[in-house]
Parts: C-alpha cells; structure tokens; sequence
C-alpha cells in the first residue's frame, strides 16, 4: 500500500463499492416486494422464491466468466459490459408478464449481479494482498452494506406506493448511475494481462492449480458456508415476516434495514481488527457468532421451546441481526484468505470463489423455497446447520494456519 495515495485508495473503495451495489439492489430491494410479486402474478410466494434462487444460479454461473474475461482483457472494459448488461436485464424484469419470464430475467440478472463483487475483489487483489487486501475488501463491502440498508426500506416504499415493478426500474437507475461512475473515474488496476486466460489449457490448468491449493479450499468452504446463511435468509426472510408474522412492506423494508446496518457496523470493526488480530482469528469469532444466532433462532421456532410459536415478529429478526454481524466479520477475511496466494491469476480465482459459494447459496434458497410454509422453521433449519458446518471448519482453520 506504500505506493498507493490516500486518494486513490479513497476512489478506488468508492468505485469498487459502488460495485458491490448490483448484489443488494438486486436482492435487498425486491424483498420486500416479493408477495407483491406473487399477487400481482397470481402464484404463490414459494414460487416467486424460486426466481430468487435462479437469481442465484445465475450468478453461480456467471463467476465462471467474468474472472477469465479481466484476466485477459483487463477489469475496465468487463466492469462497463456487465454493468450495462445489469440495466438491460433490470428493465427486462419489470416488464415480465408471468413468473416464469420473471425467473428467466432474474436469471440472466444473475449471470452479472455477482460479477459486482468478483470483479471488484479482483481490481482490490491487483493492488493489495493479505491483512491489507483484508482491509481494503472490509471498506469495500462497508459501500455495499450502506446500500443495503437502504435498499430494503426503498423496494418496500416503492412496492407498496407504486407497484412491485418499480423495484426493477429503480435497478435500471442505479446500475445506469454505476456505468457513468466508472465511465468517468476508473483507471485500469491490472498491470499484466494473461494471454492464455481464455484458452482451454489456461482455463485448466489455473483451474487445477487454485483448486489445487488447500489453504484456498478451506477458506473458501468457510466463505461458501457464510454466503450459503445470507442465501436462505435472502430467500426465506419476506415470507416468514410479511406472510407468517403479517408485517407490512414497509415495515419488513425497516427491519431489514436494521439488521443490515449492524452487517455495515461490523464491517467497520472487523476492518479495523483485522490488522491486529489476523484474519484467521476474526474468521473464527465470527462464525461462532452466527452460529449463535443460528441456533437461537431454531430454538425460537421449535414448539414447546422458550418462545417456540410466538407471532412476535422479534423471535426471527433478532437472530437475524446476530446471524449478520458473524457473517460480516467472516466473509472480507475468506476471501482474502482464498485471494492471497494467486496475485497473477486473481480474476479466475475470483471466478472460482464465486461460482462456489453461489452454488451453495442457490441450494440453500432453494431449500428454504422447497419447504416454505409459512414459518420461521425452514428457514431457522437452514441457517443452524450451514453456521455450525462453518464454525467448525474456521475452527480447524484457526488451529492449522495459527
């Protein structure tokens, strides 16, 4: 970092921030639209869940792509491609006249959503590595968590004032917004392109050898694990308090909202400590805290349990919170513990931590979408199981690496 100015820094996590907004303004701001979604087009909301979980196939596949495509040619131009892209696929999704056209578009939305954050981790990694890179992503994502925030309180405001096609067009401006931002401001950050990037023996043989390396394995099974929680709660989340616990939009958008300011929050922190302590310490403390929430809200939702079968809608949000700030403290530090070991071959190791973890989110949604009923048990399943799996292997990781 001793090259890099405090200006350019500053730039380059406002630029790649913005970056990591498709993900929330993808997500966060359709969910509290999602049973308006169902009303408007006559289905119901499991299956409007499930367009949720094309959303994340999507972008599982999508990762494949866009890491080989900045490795060879470079981050600027594959940043501006899919960002317009993201705007075709928004307007697309607004005026879908069924849910199966909605599920294609929010597919195809997919396939460039995730790139957000790819991309960006790529551009970061070309600069900075380690507890530094650790850093720069924390700060990175504190953008993409501001807009989190936000985006739940406005896709409910908007779907409840002006029906739940506004979201999407309120997508197209955002996204629109981004393509001028890196339009005018982004220089490329990649010193060094790979010519053999797009070849068959490139593609696999940097495939084997990242693949091949254990210390990315185990911190991206962490990374997979934590996004897998994010996944079941992106897709379970408005039906259990909108449908079960009979919410409003807006009010679901003010919650969500909330429990997204203390994912901001312990961005900070965990940017701030991650110096100090290294990112295998702060990976551990924060998959112990999700599992703590994870495991409270099951106990919450089992009958006979303290609380079990309440309708305050406190017995899901509360764990949520918990569940988010541990989420938060993990995922910046698992990927760049994945990233540390590949500066030349960032973009496709990029490609493989995304395409990873997003399967893992997808089967998550779907399984949440699968057993949808209405209450928080699915859901609370879901995430106790993926938060205790993590928790032991940062555990492991913890002992191995430390």
């Amino acid at each position: 970092m001793a090259d890099l100015t405090r200006p350019r820094f500053v730039l380059l996590v406002a630029l790649l921030g913005s970056l990591t907004m498709l993900g929330p303004t993808s997500i966060d701001t359709s969910l509290p639209a999602m049973p308006a979604m169902a009303a408007g087009l006559g289905v119901e909301v499991g299956t409007i869940e499930f367009s949720l979980a094309a959303l994340f196939l999507g972008a599982a596949i999508g990762q494949l792509i866009y890491g080989p495509l900045a490795d060879r040619f470079g981050r600027r131009p594959v940043i501006l491609g899919v960002v317009g892209f993201y705007f075709a696929c928004a307007l697309g999704a607004g005026f879908a006249p069924n849910a199966e056209i909605l599920a294609l578009w929010r597919f195809l939305q997919g396939l460039v959503t995730a790139s957000g954050r790819l991309l960006a981790n790529a551009a970061a990694r070309d600069i900075l590595a380690r507890e530094r890179l650790g850093r720069m992503l924390s700060m990175v994502m504190v953008v993409g968590a501001a807009s989190a925030i936000a985006a739940p309180v406005v896709g409910g405001f908007l779907s409840q004032s002006f029906g739940w096609q506004s979201v999407f067009f309120y997508m197209a401006a955002v996204s629109g917004a981004i393509f001028v931002f890196f339009w005018l401001f982004f220089t490329e950050t990649q010193a060094e392109r790979d010519p053999g990037a797009l070849s068959r023996a490139g593609l696999l043989g940097n495939s084997r050898h990242i693949l091949g390396n254990r210390s990315f394995l185990a911190y991206l099974s962490v990374a997979g694990l934590n996004l897998a929680g994010l996944g079941a709660i992106l897709t379970g989340a408005s039906a259990v308090l909108i449908g079960g616990f009979g919410v409003t939009p807006t009010a679901f958008g003010t919650m969500f909202a909330m429990i997204m300011t203390g994912h901001l929050c312990a961005i900070v922190i965990g940017g701030r400590l991650v110096v100090r302590f290294g990112i295998n310490r702060l990976i551990r403390a924060g998959t112990l805290i999700a599992a703590i929430g994870g495991l409270a809200m099951l106990g919450l939702a089992l009958p006979g349990w303290a609380w079990g079968g309440s309708t305050d809608p406190l017995v899901v949000f509360l764990p949520l919170l918990v569940f988010m700030i541990g989420f938060s403290l993990v995922q910046p530090q698992a990927i760049a513990g994945a990233l540390t070991p590949f500066p030349r071959n960032a973009g496709i190791a990029s490609s493989l931590i995304g395409f990873l973890q997003n399967l893992m989110a997808t089967a998550a949604a779907f399984l949440v979408g699968l057993f949808s009923d209405g209450t928080q048990l699915p859901l609370a399943v879901v995430i106790s199981a993926v938060s205790l799996a993590g928790l032991g292997l940062a555990w492991r990781l913890a002992d191995k690496e430390n």
